[in-house]
């Protein structure tokens, strides 16, 4: 069973449904659907085989029904509560964007003489010239096309070309289709009587001097407003006055009437009110307050306020009648979309950190974030070590990954969702920092590793100096609490050395840390008030070779440091050499990057780089070599719990080039005895991948009881599971023992352990809460029950008392007086 994850939560606009209560966003080729009140998962529309770039949702609250668009050329119908799919219309071009303005109004809007309409959509699609249909850049064009998607026929004619496949947009109640081309926006007006042919449909043109990113309109669908690359907004009002007055009042063209607007080569010129050249528009008026270019525009449903989102990191609300602004800052990245529903104040916005915040403008408050695998960041130009920025957490399998504000994300696998988040170093994050872009951030983790039972930590923050002052690097041993389950920092080594390699011993509490010209090993070291903290107890070298990889054997006897091109063994107790190995089938020897035990077995691997890259599996026993092969090794991992190890094979270093960075790879099972590949399989993205093997967590039946003398951390996982992490962090996770026709064995669970199940009803709406027992004595409890009025209202309503004869009863024995003395 193969299951995917991480894929980017924002590359589209997401869309809610028409009850509020489910988001519907773009992930690759799926639509994933998220419950609006808990976040959780509800489901998954698969089907395409191409990347899904709209998605726009029936107006009906009864049903949930919803058309989708992808790059694979197919639109494709669905109802997305069941996640099944109804319809599939093969458009025959990739389609980049989709907009269906009949689907804008609610069902119960709609008029007619009952006969039901054409379903005609707007798209934006890759035209390709000739029949080869060559996917080079330079023959793919972009056409705005009208299709009907009744008759599954596109309409003859064309809307527009374009030099680039552009995205278009709508506006709120379908009476406007708009699109953002160059310094151009292009804005058509939808006939309401049907669309025969495409060259009849009423446009008009809006020029810039600036290039536009993105449009918006308004409800009264007479404002338009558009965001340019250098921060500006541009709100035109009473577009098209002039030349949509020639559509009737039951929204047909009169013939002779539409003129098109002539072509104006724009040379500067300013009209009144800011218009430029002849466009069709009473005025222009120009907001700036972004530094950088606009990314995201939406008018709230009253058209009294718009937001609009950039780098910043920054939702700005204008109010339109006075140009005043209110702020909401750090909100974890650039702003890429900014979606309306129907709740006036409810609004998703798609942040650069792949999350999804659910903000309430009424109280300018996150009510909700659904947070996806955080992206990749640029490491600096000054850092010349190899990151190991992913890791696996042992105990739990958490793939844990290095983010752009020196922090650590933990993200289950198993689930696709976010765990949490771990702030290495406290750092005042400044969003769209143009000197971060260009030459990378000043302080990023470069390394994570952990022990084999999960328990302890240890990560390196790197530090860039301006001008050779300031700069260094610290390494942190981190302890988790097993009651919260969190990691506290235990030691802070400032300057320990630059660090290029990070790894821990398996028995005992030992790590070691690799350099330019030497290796430290780390130890635990007990100072007063019972107070344990790491030291560093010895330090080694091989003749001022680089360092660049070690590994500790299974039983921590033999530590293998990489120096350079030659392999040395070490004892880690006396932190004496004992052997230096050295492969001399290749000449001249190449760098060791690669280098780990092999569990059950006395095998070591090495993988070199370089123009003769090199895989080499060593018997540490008869310090021999048992094979070896010719292969580039992007990322090397062991099982924790067989005798095997896979690695990503990728193109050789020498032939590193543009077009090959995101070239196939292939990701290769090997036993210690053979160099013949148990199984091999193909992956895309193969330069910056990084493979990891995943424990998974015992069942119940294995598991030991209660009472028993074993801790969480004796427990050894029954199998283990391959992840494959791309550079954009796209993982899937696979069995890589289980044949395709073998199906999984279905989990066994212990019915004398009750299992908390979630259904569809507790995604959907949370939780309900139970109430509290309470605490009170059996003699207080059954006191209160013998007053008067303690089972007075016990009963059917039918034979209750009335409220007459009951009330003067209750009052009296509430205002007794009491004889007693108290």
């Amino acid at each position: 069973m193969v299951s995917r994850g991480g894929a980017s939560l924002v590359e589209r606009e997401p869309v809610f449904s028409r009850d509020g209560k489910r988001l519907l966003v773009c992930t690759a080729c799926t639509v994933t659907v998220f419950s609006v009140q808990t976040g959780e998962v509800l489901t998954v529309l698969k089907g395409h085989t191409g990347f899904v770039n709209s998605v726009v949702v029936v107006p009906n609250a009864t049903i949930c029904h919803c058309w989708t668009a992808a790059l694979d050329g197919t639109v494709r119908f669905w109802d997305f509560a069941a996640g099944t799919l109804l319809r599939t219309v093969n458009v025959g071009h990739p389609v980049q964007s989709m907009v269906i303005p009949e689907l804008c109004k609610p069902r119960d809007a709609e008029k007619g003489d009952g006969k039901r309409k054409a379903l005609v959509a707007f798209l934006s699609v890759g035209w390709y010239k000739g029949e080869a249909k060559d996917e080079s850049e330079e023959d793919v064009k972009g056409r705005v096309i009208c299709y009907n998607l009744t008759s599954a026929k596109q309409i003859p004619g064309h809307l527009a070309k374009t030099r680039y496949v552009e995205t278009l947009c709508v506006s709120p109640g379908g009476g406007l289709v708009g699109m953002a081309d160059d310094h151009k926006a292009w804005i058509w007006m939808v006939p309401q009587g049907g669309i025969e042919k495409s060259n009849v449909i009423p446009w008009t043109i809006l020029h810039h001097t600036k290039r536009i990113l993105v449009l918006a309109f308004d409800s009264s669908e007479t404002r338009v407003a558009a965001g340019d690359h250098t921060g500006r907004i541009l709100v035109w009002e009473n577009v098209g006055d002039r030349t949509f007055s020639s559509i009737d009042n039951d929204g047909k063209v009169r013939v002779g009437k539409f003129t098109p607007p002539p072509k104006i080569v724009m040379r500067g010129r300013v009209r009144g009110g800011g218009v430029r050249g002849k466009d069709d528009a009473a005025s222009c008026t120009t907001y700036h307050w972004h530094a950088r270019e606009v990314k995201s525009l939406t008018f709230t449903m009253d058209g009294v306020y718009l937001l609009s989102g950039g780098l910043e990191g920054v939702l700005v609300v204008w109010q339109m009648e006075t140009g005043k602004r209110t702020y909401l800052p750090r909100l974890g990245g650039a702003l890429f979309y900014i979606a309306p529903s129907l709740h006036p104040a409810l609004f998703a916005i798609a942040c650069m950190d792949n999350s999804i915040k659910l903000l309430n403008t009424g109280t300018m408050d996150v009510e909700r974030t659904i947070q996806g695998i955080k992206p990749p960041f640029v490491m600096p130009k000054q850092v010349s070590m190899n990151p190991s920025m992913v890791s696996i957490e042992p105990s739990e399998g958490k793939i844990v990954v290095a983010t752009h504000n020196l922090s650590l994300q933990f993200y289950d696998p198993a689930s696709d969702q976010h765990v949490a988040e771990l702030q290495v170093t406290p750092r005042n994050y400044v969003v769209g920092a143009r000197e971060e872009e260009e030459e990378g951030l000043s302080t990023c983790v470069t390394h994570v590793a952990f022990s084999a039972d999960g328990l302890c930590m240890a990560t390196v923050d790197v530090r860039i100096g301006e001008q050779s002052i300031g700069g260094g690097a610290c390494l942190k041993f981190w302890e988790k609490n097993l009651q919260n389950r969190k990691f506290s920092i235990n030691t802070q080594i400032d300057e320990p050395h630059e660090i290029s390699a990070l790894s821990f011993q398996s028995r005992e509490r030992m790590a070691v840390s690799c350099s330019d010209t030497e290796f430290k090993i780390w130890v635990p070291h007990e100072r007063r008030a019972s107070r344990v903290s790491w030291r560093c107890r010895s330090v080694g070298s091989y003749r001022q070779r680089p360092i660049l990889a070690a590994a500790f054997s299974s039983d921590g006897s033999i530590l293998a440091v990489a120096a350079s091109e030659f392999l040395t063994l070490w004892n880690p107790a006396t932190n004496s050499l004992v052997k230096v190995l050295s492969n001399a089938v290749v000449h001249p020897l190449q760098p060791i990057h690669h280098l780990a035990f092999v569990n059950q077995s006395n095998c070591l691997v090495a993988a070199s780089s370089g123009e003769r890259p090199l895989l080499t599996v060593w018997d540490v026993s008869t310090l021999s070599v048992r094979w070896s092969q010719a292969i580039s090794v992007e990322s090397l991992s062991v099982d924790p719990i067989r005798a095997n190890f896979a690695v990503l094979a990728g193109v050789p270093s020498d032939t590193y080039q543009e077009g090959a960075r995101n070239s196939d790879a292939v990701v290769g099972l090997f036993d210690v005895d053979s160099p013949a590949p148990l199984q091999y399989w193909t992956v895309r993205d193969g330069f910056g991948g990084t493979l990891l093997y995943t424990p998974v967590p015992q069942t119940s039946a294995e598991a030991p009881k209660k009472g028993d003398d074993n801790t969480m951390t004796d427990l050894v996982p029954s199998k283990s599971k391959l992840t494959y992490l791309t550079s954009t962090r796209e993982f899937v996770v696979f069995d890589p023992y289980q044949r395709e026709d073998e199906p999984e064995q279905p989990k066994v669970r212990d019915v004398s352990v009750p299992e908390e199940v979630s259904s569809a009803f507790t995604a959907l709406y949370g939780k309900a809460v139970q109430p509290k027992k309470s605490d009170a004595p059996a003699d207080v409890l059954s006191a209160l029950s013998k007053a008067p009025w303690g089972t007075l209202l016990n009963g059917p309503s039918h034979v209750l008392p009335s409220l007459s004869v009951v009330c003067i009863p209750f009052m009296d024995s509430l205002l007794k007086k009491r004889t007693e003395q108290t």
